[in-house]
């Protein structure tokens, strides 16, 4: 017989169980909620493991999803009596057999060219990411880079505005204020088209190989954040993760700490060109992209296939106003875009800036004033008459 509070508790984990899985990235509508409360109601759970089997029929769509719920499950029932650690292979000897990597069979070679790219793994990484205190050096740092990106590029308004000073005359105004006079123009009334921040789209990497760079990355999208009015952050791993309200929250510290409740694949493998391809897929953010100064802080160490990345970055390029790489790689002065995905996508950038640190990075924000009066899709021909390229 269950105890009351006992019963209190499973009923707690069983309700909170798909919100879970939703927030690690699948896909678990209410209806696959329903269907899976449904599903323990109506068959006998005799152990975690008939749970964990009903679990896997209603709340996934694919065996590409077993990773993660397993992952999942085992974090959000650990407690429970009778937890069975691999749902798959209750009552096998642990010791007597060896779990292959679920990504061995389809994991891509690093091909020719990529010479860093051994350091990107396309794996799942799911947990929770803690985040240091600043110190007093970055804290100043933090402050440089909220009044750079207050005075980043403007544009003009579509819509006209009543001015003291403008390009067009009012002439409705301008005739109103006659008929007061017996028609006689006594004083010329304007219109301008004020000018409005240019929407800032920032897109950062945090896979494993920016474990180092992703912490004061997201602590910079913070700052600009807070010093703009129209800033969209997004983060890039083994998955999409879209943090902009996390990042809307005063304190930093706190607004860091929220994001361990969104984002599970923190320092895990790297999927940038699945992940940007995602983003460009989903209509509703490609077009926050349309007139944004977007800016990618990637090493660009792409596994494998280097096609889909290219592509989402030459279609990032043709929508946004800018588009800037910053790479903490570019900290060597001898620094050159070498890898074969990042050459690649060469072409289609406005310029490669340093994000190997916070001065860094704020110093490269203070730059992209400058690419305004520059034409476009500039980095490639910058690299060319340094003679770092051919």
């Amino acid at each position: 017989m269950i105890m009351p509070d006992a019963a209190g508790l499973m009923q707690d984990l069983l309700m909170g169980f798909p919100r879970a899985l939703r927030h690690a990235g699948l896909v678990t509508d209410p209806a696959r909620a329903a269907s899976f409360l449904a599903a323990c109601t109506a068959v006998p759970i005799r152990s975690m493991n008939d749970l964990a089997r009903v679990g896997r029929i209603t709340l996934t769509s694919s065996p590409d999803d077993f990773p993660i719920y397993d992952q999942i499950f085992k974090a959000w029932f650990s407690d429970a009596s009778g937890f069975v650690a691999d749902p798959d292979t209750a009552g096998e000897d642990e010791t007597a057999r060896e779990k292959p990597n679920q990504h061995e069979s389809h994991a891509a070679a690093i091909l020719p060219g990529d010479t860093s790219g051994k350091d990107a793994s396309p794996d799942e990484a799911i947990g929770n990411k803690s985040f240091r205190c600043m110190n007093a050096n970055e804290a100043s740092m933090l402050e440089r880079i909220r009044r750079e990106a207050a005075h980043l590029p403007a544009l003009r308004s579509r819509k006209w505005r009543p001015a003291s000073r403008g390009s067009r005359i009012d002439l409705a105004e301008t005739c109103a204020q006659a008929r007061h006079t017996l028609g006689e123009t006594l004083r010329l009334f304007w219109m301008e088209r004020p000018e409005k921040p240019r929407r800032i789209l920032l897109l950062i990497d945090i896979s494993g190989s920016m474990q180092s760079s992703s912490q004061y990355c997201l602590r910079a999208a913070h700052a600009v954040s807070h010093a703009r009015p129209d800033v969209e952050t997004f983060c890039i791993g083994t998955r999409l993760s879209r943090v902009t309200q996390n990042l809307r929250h005063r304190d930093a510290d706190a607004a860091l700490s929220s994001l361990g409740q969104r984002v599970f694949d923190f320092d895990g493998g790297t999927r940038l060109g699945m992940g940007l391809g995602e983003f460009l897929a989903i209509s509703k953010y490609a077009a926050l992209v349309r007139g944004a100064f977007t800016i990618v802080l990637s090493d660009g160490l792409e596994r494998g296939e280097i096609t889909p990345m290219v592509k989402a970055v030459e279609r990032l390029g043709r929508l946004s106003h800018r588009l800037i790489w910053l790479t903490p790689l570019a900290n060597d002065p001898g620094y050159v875009p070498a890898t074969r995905a990042l050459a690649a996508c060469l072409p289609f950038l406005d310029a490669i800036g340093n994000a190997g640190s916070l001065s860094a990075l704020a110093q490269s924000l203070s730059e992209i004033q400058k690419l305004e009066q520059k034409p476009r899709r500039q980095a490639k021909r910058l690299f060319t008459q340094q003679g770092q390229i051919a």
